[in-house]
């Protein structure tokens, strides 16, 4: 028969305890995800500052904004990411929000018209403690 010591049970408990907290995300499993349209909102664009108020782990909300011409580039028309910038808001007018997370904009082909084009940022740009980031 195993016996277990009162102070073994009680640090048993507290090793459980530990896990259980450590596994506690206050944002739900979205934020896991990456995506900022969960936990973020009045979410804005203007000019190439996308800006939303986004919440902490404490539950609060704060102001945040993040210039996307670094993460997002005009490739011949259609909006792409790109790990070296882009200063997409060059070459692309009427640029907005649509929803929460989609942006829009009119952006100039290699012909020089203009082909409407659109860009989900959910999945790459996420809320790190209130403050909006690219993945």
């Amino acid at each position: 028969m195993v016996k277990i010591q009162k102070n073994s049970f009680s640090v048993l408990n507290l090793m459980l305890l530990f896990i259980v907290l450590a596994s506690f995300n206050p944002f739900g499993s979205q934020a896991l995800a990456g995506g900022f349209a969960n936990t973020c909102k009045r979410v804005r664009v203007s000019g190439s500052w996308l800006s939303a108020r986004c919440k902490t782990r404490r539950a609060n909300y704060k102001n945040t904004g993040i210039n996307l011409n670094n993460f997002v580039t005009n490739r011949n028309g259609y909006l792409r990411f790109s790990n070296r910038g882009g200063n997409f808001s060059a070459s692309c007018k009427n640029i907005r929000i649509a929803g929460k997370s989609t942006l829009r904009a009119d952006c100039r082909t290699f012909q020089r018209d203009y082909r409407n084009t659109s860009l989900n940022l959910n999945g790459r740009i996420t809320n790190r403690n209130g403050t909006l980031d690219f993945d």
